[in-house]
């Protein structure tokens, strides 16, 4: 197999003339999310040679991830050019880069009538991302190919074939998908398993800008990490800064609510409200940040619902260790990129065949993941429950993973 001008890649030698270059590898990555994006960049730094297909690389929503303990992984799969840059694809760059953060690399979960501490984790090292400033740095640094809408995998003895919406194909040895929760490649791996778990609650979030005053007002009020309520009329509400893309301006600032309850909490009326309007009728006897939050944002404000889904992974043929999953696609909880490229690192090296090494990752992956995604539900389960938090996973264990 080669190309028009005669020049035969890498792992086509592997496959077609397996004389000529042992233990080749071509990755096709199937999202460009963090976690694809991270596989990505963990496998050009250490030479091996991947495509990441995207659909659409640039979307108008943003949100953002904590990063605790999965920081040293993080930082061993980022280029130098990039953990160089790293804080500017924190919310606050100032804040990442200043020295001295004392008791606030922590994540800080209170009463949300009263604002008293329930819990305090003490997270060093602790920052946050924001997504859309993270994929938009990221994607600088791989090879992407952007409207790429996978509709079906073809297997062939040699290789699986990814087949896109518009007629293309890629070829690689081995296919990732890291699409997140609604993975093409996991419902084409598992059929009707593939599906989610939807959870009986309401989910909003809101992306908000608010006055220089008010801004002003809640900088001095919100934690620069986690700033967390849970209240006992069965509410859940995070309120984090998303992005402070100019210091001197704080009209220019922008928040982040995300805000949940169970649906056993449903107040008398609410289903004739708008959304916006229900979630401000919650509001009445919330403590600050959180009332001054909601209550200060525009009344016009557009407020996305989300309906909350886990999926617990299950065994899924991997074609001769061919195709697997990663991140969302994977499980709903922790990444496994790093675990992935350790695993294709083994078959480079010459040190563990494919199918040996891949069925290895996804031993992990599956172990761990069907444990953390019953603490996710269980934890979904206690923050809508003021009264047991105390004495829910996190507040027990911290975030630390499972082991």
């Amino acid at each position: 197999m080669a190309t028009s001008a005669g020049f035969t890649p890498t792992w086509a030698k592997t496959y077609f003339y397996p004389n000529t270059t042992k233990n080749a590898i071509y990755v096709i990555i199937v999202g460009a999310g963090l976690t694809g994006l991270a596989i990505g960049l963990g496998l050009k730094k250490r030479g091996i040679s991947y495509v990441i297909l995207e659909r659409q690389l640039e979307r108008d929503r943003s949100w953002g991830v904590t990063i605790s303990w999965s920081r040293p992984n993080l930082e061993k799969l980022l280029p130098s050019g990039i953990l160089a840059r790293l804080h500017e694809c924190t919310p606050d760059p100032s804040w990442f880069l200043k020295e001295d953060k004392g008791s606030e690399e922590a994540i800080v979960l209170s009463d949300g009538q009263n604002k008293e501490t329930l819990v305090n984790i003490p997270l060093p090292g602790a920052f946050r991302l924001n997504i859309k400033k993270t994929k938009r740095l990221w994607s600088q640094y791989v090879n992407i190919k952007e409207g790429k809408r996978v509709s079906s995998v073809e297997v062939t003895p040699d290789l699986p074939i990814v087949v896109c919406d518009d007629g293309s194909r890629e070829h690689g040895s081995v296919t990732i998908g890291a699409e997140c929760s609604g993975s093409q490649i996991r419902r084409w791996l598992l059929g009707k398993l593939a599906e989610p778990e939807v959870l009986p609650c309401t989910m909003l979030y809101l992306t908000v800008q608010y006055s220089a005053e008010h801004t002003a007002a809640l900088d001095r009020m919100v934690h620069p990490v986690i700033d967390v309520g849970i209240h006992p009329k069965g509410m859940y509400m995070g309120f984090f800064l998303l992005d402070k893309p100019d210091l001197r301006q704080p009209e220019t600032w922008s928040y982040y609510i995300l805000s949940s309850w169970s649906e056993k909490f449903r107040v008398d009326g609410e289903k004739d409200l708008n959304r916006f309007q229900s979630l401000q009728a919650r509001m009445d006897d919330w403590a600050e940040p959180f009332a001054s939050g909601v209550a200060w944002a525009p009344k016009d404000l557009e407020v996305k619902e989300d309906v909350m889904k886990i999926w617990s992974p299950s065994p899924w043929n991997n074609y001769s260790g061919s195709i697997t999953l990663a991140g969302g696609a994977a499980h709903s909880m922790t990444w496994h990129a790093f675990q992935f490229i350790k695993a294709i690192e083994t078959v480079v090296r010459g040190e563990a065949p494919l199918q040996a090494a891949i069925e290895a990752y996804e031993k992990d992956v599956i172990a761990r993941g069907v444990k953390e995604v019953a603490i996710s539900k269980a934890q979904m389960e206690s923050a809508h429950n003021h009264s047991s938090y105390k004495n829910s996973h996190v507040a027990r264990h911290g975030v630390d993973p499972v082991a």
